[in-house]
């Protein structure tokens, strides 16, 4: 990939991207774990986009495509995931200060959904890309989030789960 694409969509499938733009709205604040598409995506639909990554390369190519595009709400954080500090960008917040947290980091990925959930408002929405591949058992048991929609899994079965804070 390139600075030189159009029209960026998050690398989800179909159904998961027409789940999740009807929920999105101008006056929301968005957190990413994990940066690429899915961050211009959502720049182009809500209010504010902090993103956590962990690479580089990728940090490099996503602020391409920011610096493209004139988008002007996003704050991007590059930190190295072996470090404690990893975590601070999420952690240096307010509580219930997001509208939305998506987990789509490659790695520390079911911290990153524990870390996520006091930082969600109530009735926030809680994105876990990929959900397929990971154990979740543990979330269906947290009380204050509960399953609100999954996307159809694709041929290979990739899917994203969408998870509500009550």
């Amino acid at each position: 990939m390139n600075g030189s694409l159009k029209n960026l969509e998050p690398l989800w499938t179909r159904s998961a991207i027409e789940m999740v733009e009807p929920l999105l709205h101008k006056d929301m604040k968005v957190f990413e774990f994990g940066s690429g598409s899915s961050t211009i995506w959502f720049a182009e639909r809500v209010k504010e986009v902090i993103t956590l990554e962990s690479s580089p390369e990728w940090t490099r190519i996503v602020n391409e495509w920011i610096k493209e595009r004139n988008i002007t709400n996003v704050t991007a954080h590059l930190r190295d995931i072996t470090k404690g500090e990893y975590m601070s960008p999420i952690l240096a917040g307010r509580e219930a200060e997001f509208d939305l947290i998506l987990v789509d980091g490659a790695f520390r990925r079911v911290e990153s959904f524990e870390r996520a959930i006091p930082k969600l408002k109530m009735n926030g929405y809680l994105l876990i890309d990929d959900s397929q591949t990971y154990s979740w058992s543990g979330v269906f048991n947290i009380p204050s989030v509960k399953v609100y929609q999954e996307s159809i899994p694709d041929k290979t079965g990739k899917k994203l789960s969408i998870f509500r804070r009550l």
